[in-house]
């Protein structure tokens, strides 16, 4: 079960350097985490000062359209 796990990394590295696009297959998560860790609390006050947009969660408790209790 090793040697077979071994010879598919061994091949998966044979690909990657072969093919250029494949050396962003690892790059390509870590670089998302962190521009949605880093960027969206930033879009998030830009658009709450320019726009009054609020990108945060609310409670549905709050919401009149969500009434828990039954129409009389």
């Amino acid at each position: 079960m090793i040697t077979t796990a071994l010879a598919f990394g061994r091949a998966d590295l044979a690909n990657i350097r072969r093919d250029p696009m494949l050396r962003f297959v690892p790059v390509i998560p870590v670089a998302f985490t962190a521009l949605i860790a880093g960027g969206l609390p930033e879009l998030t006050e830009t658009l709450h000062r320019r726009f009054a947009v609020d990108l945060a969660p609310t409670s549905r408790s709050s919401s009149p359209s969500c009434s828990s209790s039954a129409p009389p």
